[in-house]
């Protein structure tokens, strides 16, 4: 039996408060329970475990049941994961979205709140028919092995203020195991964060290693960036439905002013490139009034 509460050591990096889970937390058991204190306020936000959600057709004669690994907020209920609800009778299974490490969680995400209040992982599906259970296979959005992918999750902190973040994890052996590697939080209310975004100091690094900086953040009339990369690179500014609304051109080494007073107020995403389209980093911001 392994049970396990989180919410201390973290490091706070620029606007991102990342925790490693250290060792990482495997459940593949019934009794293994971990609970997340994502911001350490002595609150536990979610928790992991094995669930099983069991619902009856007609008579009751025959039975379909879902087993597997699951997230829970019950104890918050303004808290919610990024995944999809899915209806079958009077029963409702919910399933948690599998997250590369470039996408992006904010409000415009598909969030499953209210009720149900825990989402199935990595599931298996079963038929029962007067007794006998029948295996149907997997189910939900981490099938098969899964390495290094995200949960969406956003949660209240103590002043009912919404907080978005990342849970990292791993699904060796889907509808059976999860691992629980890490996660992060936007300590910015109401500011998206980039799955997997671990709290860099100028936003995310990418394979080329490129720094920039962005300030203010939030912002109002205008956004500074700065670089100093031996190349001509751009600035897109997009919206969180990934529209672009601004390019500008980069002089490296220069304080490049980007207009935005005219932009709603809101989150959006700035993202660095050169001339033929290759990303070089992103950085979330945060749009005031």
């Amino acid at each position: 039996m392994a049970v396990a509460l989180l919410g201390s050591f973290h490091e706070s990096l620029a606007q991102v408060q990342y925790t490693d889970v250290d060792p990482d937390f495997v459940i593949d058991d019934e009794d293994d329970l971990l609970f997340l204190d994502i911001d350490g306020n002595d609150t536990d936000d979610f928790i992991f475990g094995i669930g099983a959600l069991t619902y009856y057709i007609g008579t009751g004669s025959i039975e379909d049941k879902i087993n597997g690994v699951a997230i829970a907020w019950s104890f918050q209920p303004q808290n919610a994961i990024i995944g999809e609800t899915i209806s079958h009778d009077y029963a409702i299974f919910a399933f948690a979205s599998n997250y590369s490490d470039d996408k992006l969680i904010g409000e415009h995400n598909l969030w499953i709140e209210g009720l149900p209040n825990f989402a199935f992982i990595c599931g298996n599906k079963y038929g029962g028919v007067y007794g006998g259970w029948l295996p149907f296979g997997q189910i939900g959005f981490w099938q098969d092995i899964q390495t290094d992918r995200f949960i969406g999750i956003r949660f209240q902190d103590g002043l009912d203020r919404t907080h978005y973040g990342w849970i990292r994890c791993d699904a060796p052996d889907s509808g059976r195991v999860l691992v629980i590697k890490d996660y992060a939080y936007e300590t910015q209310a109401g500011v998206g964060i980039i799955a997997g975004d671990m709290g860099e100091p100028v936003g995310i690094q990418t394979e080329n290693k490129l720094l920039f900086s962005l300030y203010p953040n939030p912002a109002q009339e205008w956004i500074e960036i700065r670089h100093y990369e031996n190349e001509q690179l751009f600035a897109d500014i997009r919206n969180l439905e990934g529209k672009l609304l601004l390019t500008q051109a980069l002089q490296s080494g220069s304080a490049n002013r980007l207009p935005v007073a005219e932009l709603p107020v809101g989150t959006y995403v700035a993202v660095i490139r050169n001339e033929t389209g290759e990303v070089k980093g992103k950085q979330v911001w945060v749009k005031s009034r």
